[in-house]
């Protein structure tokens, strides 16, 4: 039977380390190091536009991979 604990972060990372390296931009950063982006940027994001959820997704810009938040 497939796992049905999916873990979004995982996926995110997955998705965010190939974009990095098909764009050329050198070494991903650790899944870890992701974590912790994702972690203070969903609190700031949360305070700011007063949301209770936060999701991201992979995005292109100027040839370089980023993580675009998108408040909930």
């Amino acid at each position: 039977a497939p796992d049905e604990t999916i873990d979004p972060l995982a996926i995110l990372y997955d998705e965010y380390c190939q974009a990095v390296l098909a764009a050329g931009k050198g070494q991903p950063p650790t899944m870890e190091k992701l974590r912790e982006i994702i972690s203070v940027q969903t609190e700031s994001i949360k305070s700011k536009y007063r949301c209770a959820m936060v999701d991201f997704k992979v995005v292109v810009k100027d040839g370089k991979p980023i993580l675009k938040a998108i408040p909930k």
